[in-house]
């Protein structure tokens, strides 16, 4: 049974179905409203003519015709008396069925047949309840089919003569009652007509609303985009015209765990990601975190609904990238410093055949002094060897672009824990970008750049020092130069002093831009080693 209502409801169309719902809610209200107008107004039709009744049976019987003509135990001496022609009268005037007057004898002396003046009163048992002088109703088959009659008695000099009946029939109540339902059932149908045009209409609308889809299939959409929302490698939010967030999936909250949806995204939030209304791929640096974003509106039919941001988090990567490039950096040194060696080893063999010991050990005195300076004196005091390679490369790079690079000889890092090892990366972030914008500022042959590197044990912090020679930072520019989007190089720029300023706000840490003597900048930076839960605090992401 089950089976086949289900596939009875699938054989319905969701139109049909909305229609058939509305169509059935308006009959069936319009048929309780009209079963009840119905009743109400044949309660009301039955007391009017009670009503009526009442009031023409207390006028006839004080009517002087009637008390004149009426004798109380003698017959009428034919069917055209006066009191005939009288009630013939009221009854037409009044639309009553009939008025009957009667002595005490319960014989008739009107009566709309004719034959029957001058008879008994055909129910007597229900007539003589008024012989005592007090009115009653009655509701009984008559001469004239089923009736509502009234009894009064008639009164002549305190002395009762007759009796009046006044005798409405059902039929005539009925066809009273019906000519008043019958403006209430035409409404009724013109209410169901109404209801089925309204149901054609919501059933359109909805249809337009809901893109021409069954609640069948929205569900099935609906189970199938939370599922592929939910497996996305990468972090969807989307928002509404007021910036409030509709919808976020476990990636996005994994990325900012303060982000709820109904709450509205914070003023920096918004611009960095939704800075442009379309875009595709866009670096963004926020927050300590590096992310490709990818926004599109929100569109239903010509109507904007909001933005969507696809956000991919490539700060793992950039980090892995960057111990990567600074190992492959750092084999790359050992490799061109064994290569020199060897060139070193063959000069130093050929000295020695030569038997030329004075010039061998100059030369080995002066190998090994451009060995420590080089190389052996920066790998004993920073620990870190992707550090290290890093440096290393940025020397040589500055070498081929005809400046000076120097890590200055108090430098020293320490080995770190295992749980330090990601402020490698980080370290290696904030140092690419610092020394990259001080070789942009200083000039070729003149230019200098000097990195310190030092580690306080007692705070657990590392101290760096990027200093250079160049034109030096604009008093005006220095409240600036950290904000994302801002740079003096051009458009679409303007993100790695803002990483480098995110990465130290991660790190509760401090970033000081200051005038060098005689001419450039110093960039100074302290960077605490703070646990992950410190760094990625979720009352940072509001």
């Amino acid at each position: 049974m089950l089976k086949q209502l289900t596939k009875i409801h699938r054989r319905i169309s969701f139109r049909a179905v909305i229609m058939l719902v509305i169509v059935i809610t308006v009959a069936i209200a319009l048929i309780i409203s009209g079963l009840f107008v119905a009743g109400q107004t044949a309660t009301n039709e039955e007391t009017r003519t009670n009503q009526t009744i009442h009031n023409i049976g207390e006028a006839v019987r004080k009517n002087p015709v009637v008390l004149q003509h009426l004798k109380a135990y003698q017959a009428p001496e034919s069917a055209d008396n006066a009191i005939e022609r009288y009630t013939h009268r009221i009854q037409t005037t009044m639309q009553v069925d009939a008025v009957v007057v009667m002595n005490m004898d319960l014989i008739r002396w009107s009566h709309p047949v004719k034959d029957q003046i001058g008879r008994s009163f055909l129910l007597r048992d229900d007539a003589a309840k008024s012989l005592n002088g007090k009115p009653h109703y009655s509701k009984t088959v008559g001469v004239l089919g089923p009736e509502y009659r009234y009894f009064t008695p008639v009164i002549k000099d305190g002395q009762q003569i007759g009796i009046v009946c006044i005798t409405v029939t059902v039929k005539t109540v009925q066809a009273e009652i019906l000519a008043v339902q019958k403006p209430i059932l035409i409404g009724g149908l013109i209410g169901l007509l109404l209801g089925v045009f309204g149901a054609a209409w919501v059933s359109l609308y909805l249809r337009k609303r809901l893109l021409g889809m069954t609640p069948d299939q929205i569900t099935a959409q609906v189970t199938e985009l939370t599922a592929l929302r939910e497996s996305m490698s990468d972090g969807l939010i989307a928002i509404d015209d007021q910036h409030v967030i509709i919808q976020l999936n476990a990636q996005a909250s994994q990325l900012f765990p303060a982000l709820t949806p109904g709450n509205a995204l914070t003023t920096d939030l918004y611009d960095a990601l939704f800075h442009e209304a379309k875009a595709m791929n866009r670096p963004v640096a926020v927050r300590g975190k590096e992310l490709i974003v990818s926004t599109t509106p929100l569109m239903a039919g010509k109507r904007n609904l909001g933005q969507l941001a696809l956000v991919h988090d490539q700060s793992d990567y950039q980090q892995l990238v960057a111990q990567l490039a600074g190992t492959k950096q750092y084999i790359e040194a050992l490799r061109a410093q064994q290569h020199e060696f060897m060139n070193k080893l063959q000069v130093i063999s050929g000295l020695v055949e030569l038997k030329q010991y004075d010039r061998l050990q100059t030369l080995v005195f002066d190998f090994h002094h451009d060995y420590q300076s080089e190389f052996g004196s920066l790998n004993s005091r920073i620990k870190l060897p992707a550090v290290t390679g890093f440096l290393l490369a940025k020397a040589n790079e500055a070498h081929e672009q005809g400046k000076t690079f120097t890590v200055s000889e108090d430098s020293q890092l320490p080995a770190l824990n295992e749980t330090d090892t990601k402020i490698e990366a980080e370290l290696i972030k904030v140092l690419g970008n610092l020394i990259d914008n001080a070789l942009d500022a200083v000039s070729v042959k003149t230019g200098t750049v000097a990195v310190s590197l030092n580690y306080d044990e007692e705070s657990r912090t590392i101290l760096l020092e990027v200093a250079d020679n160049g034109q030096g930072v604009a008093p005006a520019l220095k409240d600036k130069i950290l904000a994302k989007h801002f740079s003096t190089k051009g458009s679409d720029r303007g993100y790695g002093l803002a990483l480098v300023n995110d990465v130290i706000k991660a790190h509760h840490g401090f970033l000081a831009i200051e005038d060098n003597d005689p001419a450039g900048t110093v960039m100074t930076v302290e960077l605490p080693l703070v646990d992950k839960e410190d760094a990625d605090d979720p009352s940072d992401d509001r």
